[in-house]
């Protein structure tokens, strides 16, 4: 559907004069538009469809869209993704003139004008990209000349150091995988217009602020330089100041409005032979011209990119000492910081981050002090695959996946068989636990339906909102349940507490289902983008769910682990009366709890975890830095969480006696209903039944949690009674 209306050019589109041929009920009909991006003819399209037309003018394998509405009728079309033909050919234009002396500041200002014009997709493609940087090459090739320079006037070289700073600032937000092909002619370029700018015999001082570009430029004369330290920030914009001040004397920290300090020690002055020293500092607030080639999509560029030249050294010359920058880390926990700096002739003279020449000195995870010998641009790489710990190899996030895949459909198949048995089953269908029992398993149903179905669908956002509401939802109803299990089991075993009648049980429904509303409705109404994290072209690292740190932690996090530490506390109080009920009536006996008999206390507890959600808890210890402990608890993380269905299966079907008791009487029964020779099979299945009855009364009970925890709805007005039938079925 088209998401956006391009009023801007309402008033461009023609409608064809011809008369189209009536068309069938349910479709568009065949139009013509023209507008100052071509002309577009769209064929017959059905109701509730988008038509596509390829660009007339380009770029390559661009189309424009058209949405056929359900009344019959056309919406406007959308062709921000075509280029403007007049917009292209200024740019040839100027790329093909002559650039001179008498012209240069002028071209470079006409092209700051262009570009900053040019707002579309469409335009921002290769070709205009190509025909900017080879503007950019001729102006950095006239000022390589020095007979050219001399004869320049300082006006024109600032003029049109000012104009290409405009430019840089404004290609910084073209599509990346655009600029990226040229965004190393570009900086070289602009670092030779800036060499110009240095060698002029009247520069003094030239400051240039723009939204994604800060520049200045000193002279200063030898004799008067003692170090000087430039510090940039983009708190508002961007800000830059420049100190001069004693080495001995200078911060090393960054302030909490500070991003880059950049430092240069006084003994640049017996390296460069240029009478005066002549400096300038380049801050980049985005990083698209320095795009980080071939690399782990985990590792970022995380500071803003800093640039420094001074007259008379070349990029890369060893200094005697060397320069120091100060960095504030953008990204969230990052590990893993590299000062790097931005090397013209890697990547096959594509231009990459290099690390040779840098030292790294991390203070803590949002500021870092880089050390190097030389001068260029610089900054700081960062790992984001993790919030504390090491990002595990992809081998493990990859096994991690797959287990998690398998841990979510044995769960599912564990939970319908669990509602089923407690369903069919009738003195489990009875019992007040099983109606928790079922919600709960219901509403994790529904969460791991929803989550395996649509957790990665980012491409279509409301689908993917829908996706992450339904996810957060069935999440918390699902908690909230967990935590109903635990006040029914302190009900139960602790306060005997027994008059569960069915308004108790609607009441606690009610809330269960009804209070994970209100964190979802707020989320929602704030932004419902907060349930989409990444895009579309990234489908690895996107999901439909809250991705938003405070977001997440305010509508998820903080109601989750409430419950968890709520049930955590009645899971030790359970613990407490269980073993003391057990230690009194050893006493009682005469003898003393052996092993054997503690391990068969303490097996059904274990489920009682699963069931409250207590296994959460190894998602704290995940933040561990120890890779190969951080990847065990992870990998025990998946799997007491992703199979959690399956274990309460388990635990509550197949480890329980009363149910498999229950599902052979039940198979008997059928087994005996179809049997062909009804006399016969009646009189036997009497006597076969009598028998096995007995037989089943007789037996011991084992310690499973199904009996342990199902037994609590039977007879509760004495605890003791009841921690006696536990203790009896777990022997």
């Amino acid at each position: 559907m088209l998401t956006k209306s391009i009023s801007t050019h309402m008033s461009m589109y023609i409608l064809s004069s011809s008369i189209p041929s009536p068309s069938p009920p349910g479709t568009c009909e065949k139009s013509t538009t023209v507008s100052d991006h071509g002309s577009f003819v769209w064929l017959e399209t059905s109701v509730d469809e988008t038509g596509n037309v390829f660009c007339p003018h380009g770029p390559p394998g661009a189309f424009a869209t058209r949405l056929c509405m359900s009344d019959g009728n056309w919406g406007l079309p959308n062709v921000t993704n075509c280029a403007n033909p007049k917009i292209t050919a200024a740019f040839t234009n100027l790329a093909e003139a002559n650039v001179t002396a008498s012209n240069v500041a002028s071209v470079s200002q006409n092209l700051s004008t262009l570009v900053s014009q040019v707002t579309e997709p469409g335009d921002q493609n290769t070709n205009n990209l190509v025909n900017i940087s080879s503007l950019l090459n001729k102006t950095a090739s006239l000022f390589a000349n020095p007979i050219i320079v001399f004869e320049l006037s300082t006006e024109d070289v600032e003029s049109t150091t000012e104009s290409t700073v405009q430019v840089l600032n404004s290609i910084q937000n073209w599509p990346p995988h655009i600029v990226e092909a040229q965004s190393n002619v570009i900086v070289q370029s602009f670092e030779r217009i800036l060499d110009a700018l240095m060698n002029q015999e009247n520069f003094t001082n030239l400051t240039v602020i723009e939204t994604g570009i800060a520049f200045q430029g000193l002279r200063i004369k030898k004799q008067d330089f003692i170090g000087i330290t430039f510090i940039g920030s983009s708190i508002s914009g961007i800000r830059l100041s420049v100190d001069s001040i004693f080495e001995n004397n200078r911060s090393t920290h960054l302030n909490e409005l500070d991003e880059i300090r950049f430092h240069f020690p006084s003994s640049i002055i017996n390296v460069t032979k240029d009478a005066d020293i002549n400096v300038v500092f380049v801050m980049y607030n985005e990083t698209t011209l320095f795009p980080l080639r071939e690399s782990d999509p985990d590792t970022v560029v995380g500071t803003a990119v800093t640039g420094a030249k001074v007259g008379g050294i070349p990029d890369g010359t060893a200094l005697p000492d060397n320069v120091t920058m100060n960095f504030t880390i953008r990204e969230e926990n990052a590990t893993n910081h590299h000062c790097v700096y931005w090397n013209f002739s890697a990547a096959g003279g594509k231009g990459n981050w290099t690390l040779a020449g840098c030292t790294t000195y991390v203070i803590n995870t949002s500021f870092v002090t880089c050390v190097c010998n030389h001068l260029t641009n610089f900054a700081c790489l960062v790992d984001i695959g993790s919030r504390e710990g090491n990002t595990p190899p992809p081998k493990i996030r990859a096994a991690l996946n797959i287990f998690s895949i398998i841990g979510v459909f044995v769960s599912l198949l564990g939970l319908l068989l669990t509602i089923i048995t407690l369903i069919i089953i009738k003195k489990f269908r009875e019992r007040d636990v099983s109606k928790f029992h079922i919600q709960l398993c219901l509403s994790l149903i529904f969460m791991l339906i929803v989550f395996v179905a649509g957790i990665d669908r980012v491409s279509v956002r409301v689908g993917c909102v829908t996706v992450g509401v339904l996810i957060h939802y069935f999440a918390l109803v699902s908690w909230m349940w967990m935590g109903a299990e635990a006040v029914m089991m302190f009900q139960k075993l602790v306060i005997v507490f027994s008059n569960i009648t069915w308004k108790y049980i609607l009441f606690v429904s009610i809330i269960c289902w009804a209070v994970p509303l209100l964190p979802l409705t707020i989320t929602v109404s704030i932004d419902p983008d907060f349930y989409i994290y990444g895009n579309a072209s990234n489908n690895e690292y996107s999901f439909c769910f809250i991705g938003e740190l405070m977001p997440f932690l305010t509508a998820f996090l903080i109601p989750v682990f409430l419950i968890l530490l709520f049930n955590l506390v009645i899971f030790v109080i359970i613990i407490i009366v269980v073993i003391k009920h057990n230690l009194k009536k050893n006493k009682r006996l005469g003898k003393s709890m052996k092993t054997k008999d503690a391990i068969k206390m303490l097996i059904p507890l274990a489920g009682v975890m699963l069931l409250f959600g207590l296994t959460w808890i190894f998602g704290v210890f995940t933040f561990i830095s120890e890779p190969g402990v951080s990847n065990t608890v992870q990998f025990l993380f998946i799997f007491f969480n992703a199979f959690q269905g399956f274990f309460i299966f388990l635990f509550f079907v197949i480890f329980s006696s009363e149910s498999r008791d229950a599902w052979r009487a039940f198979f008997y029964r059928e087994k005996r209903n179809i049997s062909s020779n009804k006399t016969a099979v009646i009189g036997s299945s009497q006597v076969n039944t009598n028998r096995y009855k007995t037989r089943v009364s007789s037996l011991p009970q084992s310690n499973s949690l199904s009996d342990t925890v199902n037994s609590t709805s039977i007879d509760c007005s004495r605890r003791d009674n009841d921690l006696s039938e536990i203790e009896a079925k777990a022997e």
